[in-house]
C-alpha cells in the first residue's frame, strides 16, 4: 500500500467515524450518551472536513476519473466496517476513530516530509 491509499483509507475512515459520533444516536451508543449540540456539531463538521481531505487526496492521486472511483471505493468498505462496529460494539468507534486521525496525520506528516 502507497502513502495515497493509505491515507485515503485513513481521512475516510476517521471522517465517518467523527460523522457517527456526531449523531445523537450513534453517540448515545457508542460513548453512553448523547454529547451537547456544539460538540455534536463539530464532530459532524470535522468529520466532514476529513471527508472532503480524503477526496481531494483521491483526485490529487489517481486524477479525476479514477480518483472519485477509489473514493467511493473506499468510503464503502469503510462505511461497512463502521456499521458493523456500531451494530456490534459500539464502544470500539471511539478508539478506531481516534486510531484513523492519527494514522492519517501521520502518514500526511511521512509524505509532506519525504
Amino acid at each position: 500500500m502507497t502513502y495515497p491509499n493509505i491515507l485515503i483509507f485513513a481521512l475516510s475512515a476517521a471522517g465517518l467515524g467523527f460523522v457517527c459520533l456526531g449523531m445523537d444516536r450513534h453517540a448515545k451508543q457508542a460513548l453512553g450518551k448523547a454529547p451537547p449540540l456544539p460538540r455534536g456539531r463539530a464532530r459532524l463538521g470535522l468529520g466532514a472536513a476529513m471527508l472532503v481531505l480524503s477526496f481531494g487526496s483521491s483526485v490529487q492521486a489517481y486524477g479525476v476519473s479514477i480518483g472519485i472511483t477509489v473514493f467511493f471505493g473506499v468510503i464503502a468498505i469503510v462505511s461497512a466496517g463502521i456499521a458493523l462496529s456500531i451494530a456490534y460494539r459500539p464502544s470500539l468507534l471511539r478508539f478506531l476513530g481516534g486510531l484513523a486521525a492519527l494514522v492519517a496525520m501521520s502518514v500526511a506528516l511521512a509524505g509532506f516530509f519525504s
